[in-house]
């Protein structure tokens, strides 16, 4: 499947005019679901991180601050408000403006 996927994706860049691509490739990394689940211990490979089922939409979603170390925040696709980037971004200047208001300045 991943020789199908290369294979493809260079055909495509060939087809808009890029058709050096792959003589050019130097050095050459695929990751995989395995390799998200071992190598940065997301659940089931998951990229996105956790799903929007009824249980993990919007207040339900993990807060971006820890119950027990108030001092410890959270920012990202499984993390309150959810994934996609611009959602990510929102996510990190959230925590970003809760961590200004409530951490004394050094």
């Amino acid at each position: 499947m991943q020789d199908r996927a290369r294979t493809w994706v260079l055909k495509k860049l060939a087809e808009i005019g890029l058709r050096d691509v792959k003589e050019r490739i130097v050095l050459e990394e695929t990751l995989t679901p395995p390799d998200y689940r071992n190598t940065w211990n997301l659940a089931k490979g998951a990229t996105f991180g956790l799903s929007h089922n009824v249980l993990q939409v919007g207040y339900l979603r993990p807060h971006n601050r820890h119950k027990q170390y108030k001092n410890l925040y959270f920012a990202g696709a499984s993390t309150h408000p959810g994934t996609g980037l611009p959602i990510v971004l929102l996510s990190a200047k959230l925590v970003e403006e809760r961590i200004l208001k409530e951490q004394p300045a050094p």
